[in-house]
């Protein structure tokens, strides 16, 4: 039960103390709960999130193990932190991807780190591609993101980096 509680805290609560983001108390998980049920997260959403986080989170460290010089695509990243939690090493390019807004509020809430970049772009407009080296295996992660899309765009987006690289893993599921 305690590995839920933690996995919550991440997927959910961040606060900056500083410069550093660390997981916030469990009574600040606890005072965000009203904005959670209006967003339709309820008790059990919350865990699920949190649960799906955690699989994700060890899927991704398997593959990095096996893989550490891949890179990370983090299609509609939003304000996860799974970069930070997973504390890849040095050798992982991760690009964290979502609409510009989005990437400059990150800006403002997280510090930067060596090895992560930040692309301000809709995942449909496979133009962000440009900027990310193909030499690698590389890791999608589309976290709740593929709901979102049309199947054509959103399949395009997960399998557009990753068809010709060998060792590569897109998962293209809603």
């Amino acid at each position: 039960m305690e590995w839920i509680r933690s996995a919550t805290l991440s997927a959910l609560s961040v606060s900056i103390t500083a410069g550093l983001r660390t997981p916030c108390p469990r009574r600040s998980v606890a005072a965000d709960r009203p904005r959670l049920h209006q967003a339709g997260i309820g008790p059990g959403g919350t865990k699920a999130v949190a649960l799906r986080a955690r699989f994700i989170d060890r899927w991704a460290g398997e593959f990095l193990d096996a893989r550490p010089g891949a890179t990370v695509l983090h299609l509609g990243c939003g304000l996860d932190t799974r970069v930070h939690r997973m504390d890849p090493p040095p050798s992982v390019r991760w690009y964290d991807v979502d609409y510009p807004e989005v990437i400059e509020l990150r800006g403002r809430l997280f510090p930067g780190r060596a090895g992560c970049a930040t692309i301000g772009s809709s995942v449909t407009d496979l133009a962000w591609l440009e900027r990310v080296p193909g030499d690698a295996p590389a890791l999608v992660v589309a976290e709740g993101l593929l709901y979102y899309l049309d199947p054509t765009g959103g399949a395009a987006a997960c399998r557009s980096r990753t068809a010709s690289r060998p060792g590569s893993s897109a998962p293209c599921r809603r």
